[in-house]
């Protein structure tokens, strides 16, 4: 049976996802949102945004100078959903 227009309706979901780089994280957060795990099964994703990209600083000491230790990125992802008709 094929869905009718009324039938799908956009979607926008909001993620947060960590990485050692922020193409990592992105990556991660992607991956999340398309695998098959039943939490967003149903939606098909078609574009997303980098809402924002935060970081841990990895500091042993102060005198000791440190590193970024994780990325996070926010993604906001859109996609399309479709109810099925009985």
């Amino acid at each position: 049976m094929f869905a009718s227009h009324k039938d799908t309706h956009q979607d926008v979901v909001t993620i947060a996802a960590l990485g050692g780089s922020v193409e990592e994280a992105v990556a991660a957060g992607v991956k999340e949102l398309t695998e098959k795990n039943g939490h967003h099964d149903n939606l098909h994703f078609t574009s997303f945004e980098v809402v924002s990209v935060q970081g841990t600083i990895d500091s042993p000491g102060p005198a000791a100078g440190g590193g970024v230790g994780k990325y996070q990125v926010v993604l906001r992802a859109f996609g399309s959903h479709v109810h099925h008709s009985t």
